[in-house]
C-alpha cells in the first residue's frame, strides 16, 4: 500500500521502501525457496544411496516392499523423473498409518523412461500382483504416468489418482533442458498433447499443487479434475510439508469412498 501523501513509496512489511522493492524481495524469496527445494531433493536422493535396500517404512514386514495396511484401498506410489519412492516417503508413511497398503514400483528405478514405457511397467505390476481397487499417488512426471495407466488395459484396477505438482500442460522451461527426458515436458510434446486430449478420466484425478512451483510455472492444474492449490512454494519440498501430506491423505480417502466399485 502507499504511504499517505507519498505516491512513490511502498510499505514492505513495516519498512518504507521505494518502488520495485517488493518485487525484488519477492524474487529473492523465490530464489530462497528454489534453493531450499533442491536441498530437500538432494536429501531424498542421499537417503536412497545410503540405504539402497530400504523398503517403504511402516508397519509392514521388513523387506516386504510395501507398507502394510488394514483393509483400506491399496496405494501405488509413482515418483517423478529421476526420483525414487523416497521422495513420497512422508506421504507414504501417513497413508500406511491410515491403514492403506502402500506399494512402490521397483521397475521404475529412477524413472527416466518415456511416460508410455513407464506406464507399461506399472501396468505389469498391477496385473502380476493382482492389485485392484488401487489409488495412485504421484509426484510430477508420476502423474502423467498415472493418467496413462488409467487409460490402459489396467484402467479397471484403478479407482483414481492424487497427483502432486504434475506438469499436465508441460513446462515452458523444458525446451531449455539438455536432457532429452526433461525436454519431453515441453508443452507441445506429442505424448503430453495426447494425454491432455483424454478428458474422461480427469474426474477421477485430484491435482494438488503449490502456489509457486519453480519447475512448472503453468502450475499443476488439470481441467475437469478436482484441483487443490496449496499456499506452499517449491516442487520437491512441499512433499514433506504437513499441509500437503494431510491433503493427500484426505484426498486418497475421498477417492477410495467416492469411486469404490460396489
Amino acid at each position: 500500500m502507499n504511504r499517505s501523501g507519498d505516491g512513490d513509496l511502498t510499505v514492505v512489511g513495516h519498512v518504507w521502501a521505494p518502488p520495485g522493492t517488493r518485487t525484488i524481495l519477492r524474487q529473492v524469496a523465490r530464489l530462497g525457496a528454489w534453493a531450499a527445494d533442491y536441498a530437500w531433493a538432494t536429501d531424498r536422493q542421499l537417503r536412497h544411496f545410503v540405504r539402497p535396500s530400504r523398503r517403504p517404512a511402516g508397519p509392514g514386514a521388513p523387506g516386504s516392499g510395501s507398507l502394510a495396511g488394514t483393509g483400506r484401498a491399496p496405494v501405488v506410489l509413482l515418483p517423478g523423473i529421476y526420483e525414487t519412492w523416497e521422495f513420497l516417503g512422508p506421504v507414504a508413511d501417513a497413508l500406511a498409518r491410515a491403514g492403506h497398503h502402500v506399494h512402490a514400483v521397483p521397475g521404475l528405478k529412477h524413472n527416466a523412461r518415456p511416460v508410455p514405457e513407464a506406464a507399461d511397467v506399472v501396468v505389469e505390476l498391477l496385473q502380476r500382483t493382482g492389485l485392484t481397487g488401487v489409488v495412485l499417488v504421484a509426484h510430477s512426471k508420476g502423474g502423467l504416468i498415472g493418467k496413462h495407466v488409467m487409460l490402459s488395459a489396467a484402467s479397471d484396477r484403478v479407482l483414481g489418482m492424487v497427483a502432486i505438482a504434475t506438469p499436465f500442460a508441460g513446462s515452458r522451461w523444458a525446451r531449455y533442458m539438455l536432457s532429452r527426458a526433461l525436454r519431453s515436458f515441453e508443452p507441445r510434446d506429442p505424448v503430453l498433447l495426447a494425454l491432455a486430449g483424454e478428458l474422461l478420466v480427469n474426474e477421477r484425478i485430484t491435482a494438488v499443487y503449490p502456489t509457486f512451483d519453480p519447475h512448472i510455472p503453468e502450475t499443476g492444474h488439470l481441467p475437469g479434475a478436482r484441483n487443490i492449490e496449496l499456499p506452499l512454494s517449491g516442487h520437491f519440498r512441499p512433499l514433506g510439508h504437513p499441509l500437503l501430506v494431510d491433503t493427500v491423505a484426505r484426498e486418497v480417502s475421498r477417492v477410495e469412498t467416492e469411486h469404490a466399485v460396489g
